[in-house]
């Protein structure tokens, strides 16, 4: 995002960059229009991807990685990100460098005996390996810009073919950018943002003091959302070793927080089903002339979710749908035929 291009957001060293993904898809079987414009983001991340191999393979010589065969299928979907990356040098030092620690002294300027404590911990000292050869300085380093990253354009354009929901990733509150949150999302919620994806236990699992900021950021950001309309969608990343399973949000950290995080988990799936069984996500046409401001077009997903099981009849139900059905009476339907769990 050019206009933010004098902070960083939430890609260390990369102002500008944010993490933004897309959620609630219907099918993962795109139509010619949604694979092409797919075809267009993967392009970034390949030719991205095959840049800092080329400066790693050559820096870490004697060490060297192929794409295809030590990289992609790490991944899944074919979609390898810089962790995969890591992972792939880390496990081809181990088989083929004679004395891995000394190597990666070396090669990461530190000390044999930083590098002798660290690389038992693989999450964590790939972390290491992926700050100090591509987040920063000049060994595979990608400057923020649009030969190397997607417009945010793109990205929505994809999620307009798909009925999915534009998503911006908040990270743990410590960037600059995230200290002027509001600043962004009055930008991005004119661009399409319709949800906010967090993830608990970057702002929880983490040691003192640094937790106490932490957990006052995660409130203030939730408390932030719900003003401005965006459901929360929480989880883990999973290519991030150590992170929780399954979120407990019953724990004393994240209690005050249960019901917002219910409520986006109700919201994405009411949308979810919808979109993939009666073509009326949240992004359809049908929504857009159902609603005219986007507290109540939440209310409805998430009152669907909440109401509707994940089963073969529900499926059924929503297919049977006519589509010149009101969302009154939609919700009727649903929460007759289910009671509602709340």
């Amino acid at each position: 995002m050019p206009e933010f291009s004098d902070r960083v957001i939430t890609s260390k060293g990369q102002p500008g960059v944010a993490y933004y993904i897309l959620s609630g898809f219907a099918s993962g079987n795109l139509s010619p229009q949604a694979q092409a414009k797919y075809g267009e983001l993967k392009r970034y991340l390949t030719s991205r991807n095959h840049r800092i191999l080329e400066s790693l393979n050559d820096y870490l010589s004697p060490l060297v990685v192929d794409y295809q065969r030590d990289v992609v299928s790490l991944s899944a979907g074919e979609t390898p990100t810089e962790r995969h990356i890591m992972e792939a040098y880390y496990q081809s030092a181990i088989k083929s460098i004679d004395n891995p620690i000394l190597f990666w002294s070396e090669k990461l300027g530190m000390e044999p005996s930083e590098i002798e404590r660290l690389h038992p911990q693989p999450s964590t000292f790939r972390r290491v390996m992926r700050e100090k050869l591509v987040k920063t300085g000049d060994i595979a380093y990608q400057a923020p810009g649009t030969e190397n990253y997607p417009t945010l354009g793109l990205v929505n354009d994809l999620a307009g073919l798909t009925d999915s929901l534009p998503t911006l990733v908040w990270a743990n509150g410590t960037y600059p950018g995230e200290q002027e949150e509001a600043v962004l999302l009055d930008y991005l919620v004119d661009n399409c943002l319709a949800g906010m994806n967090i993830v608990p236990d970057r702002s929880i699992n983490v040691p003192e003091p640094d937790k106490d900021f932490r957990l006052k950021c995660l409130y203030e950001v939730v408390e932030l959302a719900a003003q401005y309309d965006l459901p929360i969608f929480i989880g883990t990343e999973m290519n991030q070793p150590g992170h929780q399973w399954v979120d407990d949000l019953n724990l004393p950290t994240l209690a005050p927080l249960k019901q917002s995080f219910m409520d986006g988990a109700y919201f994405l799936y009411g949308h979810t089903m919808l979109s993939r069984y009666a073509n009326l996500g949240y992004l359809s046409g049908w929504s857009q002339d159902q609603f005219k401001d986007r507290r109540s077009r939440n209310s409805f997903y998430t009152r669907v979710g909440a109401s509707l099981p994940n089963t073969n009849e529900s499926r059924d139900v929503l297919q049977s749908l006519p589509h010149d059905l009101s969302a009154k009476d939609l919700l009727v339907r649903v929460s007759r035929k289910w009671a509602n769990p709340n």
